[in-house]
């Protein structure tokens, strides 16, 4: 699951557990889906076609559009919805749908539409016209859409729980490892982190690293870890299922995004005491100050290296930026505060 679809299902479970009645909309099955089960929230699964640049995805999507939000607007009168919350920027059914029902909508933004100023601008439409109220994951994704900020529009931190005790690091080891973790696409740029680890290989001998996550550019990065002969040095981990592990196991977390509207890995990885190096866009420096790591220009595979090359050899840095990072995540971050935030929220729309 990516980090839009761990908070939907955090809020989802929330909303449960408050005696609230939550239907969750899905497009396919999948770990969310299975995950919202194992946790009693009802689901529904709707094959909706998704916005692509694709040409023949593009003239799907046109074609069968208003047929899906017809579909979800009867669905949503004869089910007695009371809100729509709409969980993705691309989610172009549940704002129009809500719309055509005259059910209030709140829109939960999670992405940053990278780079499009006339998309962006369509959408800060979109969020003033079709929802109530919009929510944004960080103070960049809101400044992303608009400068202009609106009294309904609000920026709410995502949130983790962050376990009261922490985990020990695992045993002591001869080497030292680093971690990345998040789909394996363009924006997130995973062959920066392979670059990196090779250039900081050539001063840190007993360097290893660790990546979590699948996708499109999965067998791209193999060959240039085998082009770089770095397949003794990195493991291809795949979808990690128990992330928690994943963070005890490795020394520092790097993340190398062209666009992180937020970066909900950082504060998994601070939470486990986990140095950061990341690159400085968008919300990113929300969450990552310079008490817990470091924040490079995202182009810049040297200050990468350099970064990692400083930590692996400092233990007594990788300490006190890991206990700064887990104090900033706790007190900052926490999915307590995130549910009690949302919660009124939504409270708002029932008069809760």
């Amino acid at each position: 699951m990516d980090g839009a679809e761990r908070t939907l299902l955090s809020l989802a479970t929330s909303l449960r557990e408050n005696e609230y009645t939550c239907v969750v909309i899905c497009p396919d099955d999948g770990p969310l889906v299975r995950e919202l089960t194992k946790r009693s929230v009802p689901v529904k699964i709707k094959l909706l076609p998704r916005l692509q640049r694709n040409p023949f995805h593009l003239i799907r999507f046109v074609l069968l559009w208003p047929f899906v939000v017809l579909y979800l607007a009867i669905w949503i009168w004869r089910n007695d919805i009371d809100l729509v919350v709409n969980n993705t920027v691309d989610g172009l059914y549940g704002p129009f749908a809500a719309k055509l029902a005259r059910v209030p909508c709140l829109w939960h933004i999670h992405e940053i539409k990278p780079g499009y100023t006339l998309a962006r601008k369509f959408f800060s439409w979109l969020f003033r016209a079709f929802s109530q109220n919009t929510v944004f994951n960080s103070k960049a994704t809101m400044m992303a859409y608009s400068s202009k900020l609106l009294a309904s529009w609000h920026v709410i931190y995502n949130g983790i729980d962050v376990p009261e005790t922490k985990n020990s690091k695992a045993v002591k080891r001869n080497h030292i490892v680093i971690g990345f973790a998040g789909q394996l696409v363009k924006i997130k740029r995973p062959d920066r982190f392979i670059s990196a680890i090779a250039a900081a290989k050539k001063q840190v001998h007993n360097l290893k690293a660790v990546v979590a996550g699948e996708g499109e550019l999965y067998e791209q990065v193999n060959a240039l870890i085998k082009k770089l002969s770095l397949n003794d040095t990195i493991v291809m981990l795949g979808y990690v299922e128990c992330m928690p592990e994943f963070y005890n196991q490795i020394d520092v977390f790097v993340l190398t995004s062209d666009t992180e509207a937020f970066g909900r890995v950082l504060i998994e990885a601070m939470a486990a005491e986990c140095p950061i190096v990341a690159a400085k866009v968008d919300g990113v420096p929300e969450v990552v100050d310079e008490s817990c790591g470091y924040l490079v220009s995202p182009n810049d595979i040297e200050a990468y290296a350099d970064k990692i090359i400083q930590l692996s050899k400092d233990e007594s840095l990788r300490h006190r930026l890991g206990s700064a990072g887990r104090k900033r995540a706790i007190e900052l971050f926490s999915e307590r505060q995130f549910l009690e935030q949302m919660i009124v929220l939504i409270g708002s729309f029932s008069g809760r």
